[in-house]
């Protein structure tokens, strides 16, 4: 029994002494896959790493319940996919900036085409005016 108990003992050191070791041997994007690395560089520098992302067209209108909608269509003009790629709409009134909503966009193949749609959830009720700006993508 004693021997059983000294083994165990061994054992649990052994394993607390190894993840401790492994531990220190971490740094920051060892637990993280290169497709989470390349979005988290996206997002600090706010440099796309390939394709070309282009809105072709989009337009606030009231839906017949009252909401304010902005709709559009993006373009990746790029020779590679696009694998992430984030779009801010923006409300204002006189100016001031009333609501922002981002919208993300995934898996965007050379030359294709894709709707984006943001619906206004702010508490004034009537915005005057919008804009829609691209944010990074890779």
């Amino acid at each position: 029994m004693r021997s059983a108990t000294l083994l165990c003992s061994i054992g649990l050191v052994s394993l607390v002494v190894i993840s401790i070791l492994g531990i220190t041997h971490l740094n920051t994007n060892s637990t993280l896959s290169n497709d989470q690395n390349d979005v988290r560089t996206a997002l600090q520098n706010g440099n796309p790493s390939s394709g070309n992302l282009k809105i072709l067209n989009h337009q606030m209108t009231k839906s017949i319940f009252g909401n304010w909608i902005v709709k559009g269509q993006v373009e990746n003009t790029g020779s590679s996919e696009l694998r992430y790629a984030t779009i801010e709409v923006n409300f204002y009134k006189n100016g001031n900036l009333l609501y922002t909503n981002p919208v993300n966009l995934n898996s965007i193949a050379p030359g294709e085409t894709k709707d984006f749609e943001v619906i206004y959830k702010g508490s004034d009720s009537s915005p005057d005016s919008y804009s829609v700006v691209l944010g990074p993508y890779l």
